[in-house]
């Protein structure tokens, strides 16, 4: 068994690599939607948003 982690941030970019997986017989995937530390701060935390 083995892991990949990919963190992409050009959400159009995902489809051409699951096609891709999928030609090399990775068949297995899962994707995780997230938000970066930094935008939480900025717009929750006002006071950090000229960091």
């Amino acid at each position: 068994m083995k892991l990949a982690i990919l963190v992409l941030n050009k959400e159009e970019y995902l489809e051409p690599i699951l096609e891709g997986f999928i030609e090399i017989d990775v068949t297995g995937a899962t994707i995780i939607d997230s938000i970066g530390m930094g935008h939480i701060l900025s717009s929750e935390v006002p006071i950090f948003a000229g960091l």
